[in-house]
């Protein structure tokens, strides 16, 4: 997938930008935290079911971007195929915002499944798990480093057992932290790009 080239400035205007910094701001005033959250072993639950084979990636990146930035980005499901491979369309339920359906192809193959936003703390997790479709859950993590942010994406996904007993498990579950991992970077580098032409924008009116 090319990087984005598009209008950066159709995507997030300034004023929004500010606006989030500003509120961004004033929720570390009062001590935002993650509110007890536990990072945990998604593979390890809800895997009774014996037809099932659950495997397990983690992958992480540094954005030279704000955390109320790329929290912003991120967070528009919508728009997610920008920078996921293999993910082919994300729309949100209008009635149930909670709720968003996901569209994936890859060569011959194409899944759907509906996913509900299990947990939503700002600024620092959005934790979902399908619920019909293709099995899958996960979260993804957001630390402030003050100029940078780091992201830290966790998913578990099950692939049927009789696919499991055929395929090279080590080889797939390569093939798809490799594309985990590009997504990622493909992310920083969108995030970067519209960050850095707020900076360059800013400067030019002084």
């Amino acid at each position: 997938m090319s990087n984005y080239t598009g209008n950066l400035s159709d995507e997030v205007t300034e004023a929004k930008l500010n606006s989030l910094a500003a509120e961004y701001a004033s929720l570390k005033e009062v001590h935002l935290s993650p509110d007890g959250d536990n990072e945990r072993n998604w593979s390890g639950s809800q895997s009774n079911n014996n037809l099932l084979t659950w495997l397990e990636h983690t992958v992480q990146v540094e954005i030279n971007a704000p955390i109320y930035l790329v929290w912003n980005l991120w967070s528009d499901l919508e728009q997610m195929p920008r920078w996921m491979k293999w993910i082919d369309s994300v729309k949100v339920l209008e009635d149930e915002p909670q709720l968003s359906r996901w569209k994936f192809a890859f060569g011959g193959f194409h899944f759907s499944w509906l996913s509900r936003i299990q947990k939503l703390v700002l600024y620092h997790i959005i934790q979902w798990e399908s619920v019909d479709g293709s099995p899958n859950r996960g979260a993804v993590r957001f630390y402030d480093r003050h100029d940078s942010t780091i992201m830290k994406f966790t998913v578990a996904y099950a692939i049927p057992g009789i696919l499991a007993r055929i395929m090279d498990n080590i080889l797939v579950g390569r093939l798809v932290k490799s594309a985990l991992q590009g997504n990622l970077e493909q992310f920083r580098d969108y995030a970067s790009q519209m960050h850095s032409h707020y900076k360059s924008s800013a400067t030019q009116r002084f």
